[in-house]
């Protein structure tokens, strides 16, 4: 149940942190942007080549709220990885050795 909870989490912090990555300064956008963002928008982001408000600003201007998302994304992240790994939970598939390369044995059995 925890891993659930924690997958939803990280599935939902990463729409708030990937599009942070790309987020500049209203001062900085183009004037069709202005056009057509509203007028108390703090910072700006292009998506698909649409100009969208980002209401939590730029990092550079609330480092502690990117901070805070790229904690709780990389937390869940991390707890999903330290459960399946050490078999709690969900397992992830482990495979031996996939990375590296072992080379099959010639002999024949006989």
């Amino acid at each position: 149940m925890a891993q659930t909870l924690a997958a939803v989490v990280a599935f939902l912090a990463f729409f708030q942190f990937a599009p942070w990555l790309a987020t500049e300064p209203i001062s900085e956008a183009p004037p069709q942007a202005l056009a057509t963002l509203p007028k108390d928008c703090p910072a700006f982001s292009v998506n698909h080549g649409t100009y969208i408000c980002e209401w939590h600003d730029a990092i550079a201007r609330n480092p502690w709220g990117f901070a805070l998302c790229a904690t709780v994304l990389f937390g869940c992240l991390g707890f999903l990885y330290f459960t399946g790994f050490t078999g709690r939970g969900f397992r992830i598939p482990y495979r031996k050795n996939w990375w590296r390369y072992e080379p099959r044995s010639t002999d024949d059995g006989g």
